[in-house]
């Protein structure tokens, strides 16, 4: 069992007064997914689902990451304040094997409560949970933006 943490990528500044819910990705956001999504297709990240906040940021970093691992693509609000205890519902609704794109400070909480580790998680950055059993896991690995644009540019 493993789980993949995204953070979604760049979206439009909340200065600009959309609403949190309703923030998108920017252009600059939109390559970034792309770049995390043919970086896991090249480390041979092989989901039984994407599974994504239903925020519209995550959702389209989602559907970039899904569309590049051919991969199925499900909401789940649980994205929204995932914690640990959460994990083996979703296992259950969406399968073993997943990447979860959600937001920060989500994604850092919930990645120390199941491995220890203390990251900074960044926008775009993805980070492999393996094997997972129950509520705990190891950090295989935790892949920076570019990282993940060094690994794509050979994919």
């Amino acid at each position: 069992m493993a789980v993949i943490l995204v953070r979604h990528a760049e979206a439009e500044d909340r200065a600009l007064g959309t609403p949190d819910p309703e923030r998108r990705l920017v252009p600059a956001g939109r390559r970034a997914a792309r770049v995390t999504g043919r970086a896991l297709a090249a480390l041979k990240v092989d989901p039984e689902c994407v599974v994504t906040s239903p925020y519209p940021r995550a959702r389209e970093t989602a559907e970039i990451i899904a569309e590049q691992l051919g991969a199925p693509l499900a909401d789940d609000a649980t994205l929204l304040g995932v914690e640990a205890s959460d994990l083996p519902a979703l296992t259950v609704r969406h399968g073993d094997d997943l990447v979860l794109v959600g937001h920060e400070p989500d994604l850092s909480v919930l990645l120390q409560s199941v491995t220890g580790a203390r990251v900074s998680f960044p926008k775009a950055a993805a980070a492999a949970i393996e094997p997972l059993v129950g509520v705990q896991g190891e950090l295989r690995w935790f892949l920076r933006p570019r990282a993940l644009a060094l690994i794509a540019g050979g994919a």
